[in-house]
């Protein structure tokens, strides 16, 4: 029995004429997957589950989306461009623990990259919580390198210390 895993990789919008049968095919498991996603995040920051989901609030969301034949989405990335400095953002980054170090995110990522080839794209820039070590060792096998420091206000936080 092989290891190999046969899936595709897309850039989608979904707003885009075509996504919606796509998204439509997908959406069970990449609701489960999103779920999963805000779950581990929770845990590996002990900040509440709620914090990580996924929303886009009515404003298309870009993926880009790992899924094999029986539509199973095996990992996404959510995109967002900055047309005033010609820059990706990258976050909400998961791939289903189950085929993690298969090349899941380096083929998402190559994908990720010809869009910006594509787009003349000036920088792609990915957010990474400081916890997650596993997301951190995967940014730098694809090409990242640290190059900022982030820092957050909670403002939940902030207003009940006032």
């Amino acid at each position: 029995m092989s290891d190999e895993i046969l899936y595709k990789v897309v850039i989608i919008r979904e707003d885009l004429p075509g996504a919606d049968k796509l998204l439509a095919d997908l959406k069970e498991s990449f609701d489960l997957a999103k779920g999963a996603y805000a779950t581990e995040l929770s845990l590996l920051t002990q900040k509440k589950a709620d914090y990580y989901r996924i929303t886009t609030n009515g404003i298309p969301g870009t993926f880009c989306l790992a899924f094999d034949d029986k539509h199973n989405v095996l990992g996404f990335i959510m995109l967002e461009y900055d047309e005033r400095t010609r820059t990706i953002w990258t976050s909400h980054v998961y791939v289903r623990p189950e085929v993690r170090c298969r090349g899941v995110y380096r083929l998402m990522m190559q994908r990720v990259k010809k869009f910006a080839t594509d787009t003349k794209t000036a920088r792609i820039f990915s957010i990474v919580h400081v916890r997650n070590k596993d997301s951190l060792k995967a940014h730098r096998r694809v090409g990242f390198r640290r190059e900022w420091i982030g820092y957050e206000i909670e403002m939940e936080d902030n207003d009940a210390k006032s």
